[in-house]
């Protein structure tokens, strides 16, 4: 009886940009931080119970019973977004937008210890056929808190407020993309009745997504 999860977010946000033209230039800079505190609170103990039909549920003869056992999760996630970009009026009809992000992935913090839930997945012992000493049944490649090659970062050395990454930070996270906008002038002809005198935009773009 009564609710099954108590989760709960607090989320801070801090988002600002500044733009000025220079001549036939358009330039834009902006900043975007986040900064999130997720805590999931599933219920300590729940059991659930499968049974044939009224009659089972009445005698309390289940043909199946799962109990689950949950401990919550004190979550720390920041989040930093830098961008700069320029509008480039390089001719009265071409215009050129260019431009780059970058948003480096920065690690899930649990705020509090042990952490059940922290693991790491190496291939080349998934190959080997190696297992957890900690949790002997864990499939061969999956690494826990206290075995030999477990590589995540303790980001905090106070003992009695420890911290851990539940992943590691990846900092190359570069997005850059150019767009091309062409407004053609043509008044007479076959390309005059398709694209009229200077109604039609064509417009190219280009994302490049990194790959961590």
């Amino acid at each position: 009886m009564g609710r099954n999860t108590a989760n709960f977010q607090t989320q801070l946000n801090l988002t600002d940009s500044l733009t000025w033209s220079v001549e036939a230039h358009s330039l834009k800079v902006g900043i975007d931080v986040r900064s999130l505190r997720p805590q999931t609170k599933p219920a300590a103990y729940a059991q659930q119970s499968l049974f044939n039909d009224t009659a089972a549920a009445l005698m309390n003869t289940a043909t199946l019973s799962i109990v689950q056992a949950s401990t919550p999760v004190h979550s720390s996630f920041l989040h930093i977004s830098l961008f700069a970009q320029d509008t480039w009026q390089v001719k009265p009809r071409l215009t050129l937008n260019y431009g780059v992000r970058w948003a480096p992935i920065l690690p899930q913090v649990d705020v509090k210890r042990p952490v059940p839930n922290v693991l790491n997945f190496d291939l080349d012992k998934f190959r080997q056929g190696i297992r957890s000493t900690v949790f002997v049944n864990a499939p061969p490649g999956v690494l826990f808190s206290g075995d030999p090659g477990f590589a995540q970062a303790n980001n905090g050395a106070n003992a009695a407020k420890p911290r851990a990454n539940i992943w590691n930070p990846y900092w190359k996270d570069f997005a850059p993309r150019l767009s091309i906008a062409y407004n053609p002038a043509a008044t007479s002809g076959f390309m005059g009745r398709l694209l009229g005198d200077r109604k039609t935009v064509i417009q190219t773009m280009i994302n490049g997504a990194p790959s961590p």
